[in-house]
């Protein structure tokens, strides 16, 4: 990811500086001038603002600006150098000599968004009542009971506080013994970090773009090898995409994850080995973590960067309950079919995708069990 996403930066900022550097060769003496005052203008702006923000500011959050700004420069160059072509052709003193109806409209429009942004506001909320902090906290009853966990699960729709509360069941299963629960208890605090660092390039549209682009390369050997099925695997994929209601996290046993295509090509049979391998070497990993595969898991723990992906397990579920295809994450399900088998039970975290019209998820589901009829697996 890291040497993607420099290559991904060094291509905006130089490209960005070639194409400044050939409008400024291209454009009259005086826009010119505009120009490097203009570039001059961003220059000190954006030592301002890092300066200001210099707390905060890590190596990614640097580049990520200085490219997004790389191109803001650009953009506003070229509205400069187009506004100047349009002077020449004669449109603009045109346009300003009836600006007035464009402006006209422009505070209409800006009247009513304002008026429709108040009008949909709610009410302001009750003040709530503080307590005395003299008073003595109220004490906490004892525990008569262990909690039903499941129960406590169901009134839980948040993921993030869901697999909060997952952490603390397994810490509550394994509080007698201090060595799982330091397992359990380092093993979430690695989680916290990787999803700190997911949740702050969240945000970091470089690195959204850069692991689109490595997802990509990945996927270009395979091109030479494609054959009918797999455009009509591709055509179901986009339609899952596409006309899919909503998504639900859930952990499958491995065993029900079915392919949509065989592994049966040469560089990705070795890759589906090599991954096997890789779990079986984490065997002691997953059964600390219940015997489950997370993604926070594989975020978390090194011996599992094998199956790190963008994507994810993404399945949709067969009729009549008979598993789930993996339309994204088959390579990495093979290498799980390969490492254990039928003789361990995995479940793995999965991206399910749901349709609410039973009659679109019957299609669906028709379409990919025909996909897997024609690459031979049923």
């Amino acid at each position: 990811m890291e040497r993607w996403r420099s290559g991904l930066f060094w291509f905006v900022t130089a490209g960005s500086g070639l194409a400044w550097t050939w409008m400024i060769l291209s454009v009259r003496p005086v826009v010119r001038t505009s120009l490097v005052l203009l570039t001059v203008a961003f220059t000190v702006g954006l030592f301002g603002v890092a300066w200001h923000y210099r707390a905060r500011l890590s190596r990614s959050l640097v580049t990520a600006n200085l490219a997004l700004g790389a191109l803001v420069h650009l953009a506003v160059a070229a509205v400069v150098v187009g506004v100047d072509r349009l002077w020449i052709l004669g449109l603009v003193p045109a346009l300003s000599a009836n600006g007035h109806h464009f402006l006209l409209g422009l505070l209409g429009l800006a009247a009513a968004t304002v008026t429709w942004t108040r009008a949909r506001g709610g009410d302001a909320p009750a003040p709530q009542a503080v307590s005395d902090p003299s008073e003595p906290p109220p004490t906490t009853p004892a525990l008569q009971a262990p909690p039903d966990w499941e129960t406590l699960a169901a009134g839980v729709t948040e993921p993030a506080l869901r697999r909060h509360l997952t952490s603390l069941q397994r810490l509550a299963g394994v509080v007698d013994d201090p060595e799982a629960a330091r397992r359990v208890i380092h093993q979430e605090a690695l989680r916290v970090v990787a999803a700190a660092d997911a949740a702050e390039q969240d945000d970091d549209l470089l690195t959204r773009a850069a692991a689109f682009l490595e997802w990509g390369a990945q996927k270009i050997p395979e091109l030479g090898e494609l054959d009918a099925g797999d455009v009509l695997m591709g055509k179901v994929i986009a339609d899952i995409r596409a006309q899919h209601d909503e998504v639900v996290r859930r952990f499958v046993d491995h065993r029900l994850l079915l392919p949509i295509h065989p592994i049966d090509r040469d560089t990705a049979s070795q890759k589906a080995d090599e991954r096997a391998a890789s779990a079986r070497a984490a065997r002691l990993l997953l059964q600390a973590n219940g015997d489950r595969l997370s993604e926070d898991l594989v975020a978390a723990e090194p011996a599992l960067e094998a199956f790190r992906s963008v994507t994810g397990f993404q399945v949709v579920a067969l009729e009549g309950e008979r598993g789930f295809v993996t339309f994204e994450g088959n390579g990495r399900r093979e290498a799980l079919a390969r490492a254990f088998g039928d003789e361990a039970s995995i479940h793995v975290e999965v991206r399910e995708y749901r349709f609410a019209d039973a009659e679109l998820r019957a299609t669906i589901q028709r379409r990919v069990e025909r996909v897997r009829r024609w690459k031979g697996l049923t």
